[in-house]
């Protein structure tokens, strides 16, 4: 392959192509059409996805560390064991997308669609969740911790198990969501979120703090002991 079809600045058509480990770190493949195609363990560090169509791409244990996949659609993808650290991942379409054990870490998902995807036991450490849409996503043993997530569609959400310590929850939907065994300690949350959570999952970490003030703000001064 010739690689101006990789790098220059026209729309790359490269849809159900096998690029099994090739190496495209840096590599220009802003709005590409890469829908379907084979992209297993290969290397696009810092390249700039912007754009990009890899609706059903598979970049499992791809290294896609500080990419630029601003807008990019990459609903259905595979993204199992991909290195995402530091990721531009804003207004990203990953819906249903496979993202489980994925490193995260450090990514800025503002507003991406995480709409039923699964995040199982993926690292999510100080990502950036703002306005993202996690409706009925699985984060089942997952890794949250200092993630900011206010005001997030958390509706529905597996969240059994995730690592929550220091995330912040305020004013994020968690109707429906699964919070079973839930590591939220020193996590911020509005007070009446907090109740909800306490009311309706018995089985949560909790500072014991937050625990006393949820029960006082319950009982009310009058029932205190």
């Amino acid at each position: 392959m010739e690689p101006g079809l990789i790098t220059g600045e026209a729309i790359v058509c490269l849809d159900r192509a096998d690029l099994h480990g090739i190496i495209l770190s840096k590599a220009t493949l802003s709005r590409a059409d890469l829908s379907g195609t084979n992209l297993q363990g290969a290397d696009l560090c810092e390249a700039n996805l912007s754009e990009a169509n890899l609706c059903e791409a598979n970049l499992s244990d791809a290294n896609l560390a500080y990419v630029n996949l601003h807008k990019a659609i990459l609903s259905k993808a595979n993204l199992n064991k991909t290195d995402l650290r530091g990721a531009t991942l804003s207004e990203v379409d990953l819906s249903a997308a496979d993202l489980s054990a994925a490193d995260m870490s450090g990514a800025n998902l503002h507003e991406a669609d995480l709409c039923g995807a699964n995040l199982f036991e993926s690292k999510l450490f100080g990502a950036d969740l703002r306005g993202a849409n996690l409706h009925g996503t699985i984060l089942h043993k997952a890794k949250l911790y200092r993630a900011k997530l206010p005001r997030v569609n958390l509706r529905k959400a597996d969240l059994r198990g995730a690592d929550l310590r220091r995330a912040d929850l305020r004013g994020a939907e968690l109707g429906g969501a699964k919070m079973l065994m839930a590591d939220l300690r020193g996590a911020e949350l509005f007070m009446i979120d907090l109740i909800k959570i306490f009311l309706l999952h018995e089985k949560v970490l909790y500072d014991k703090s937050l625990s006393t003030l949820v029960v006082n703000w319950l009982t009310g001064p009058d029932q205190r002991s």
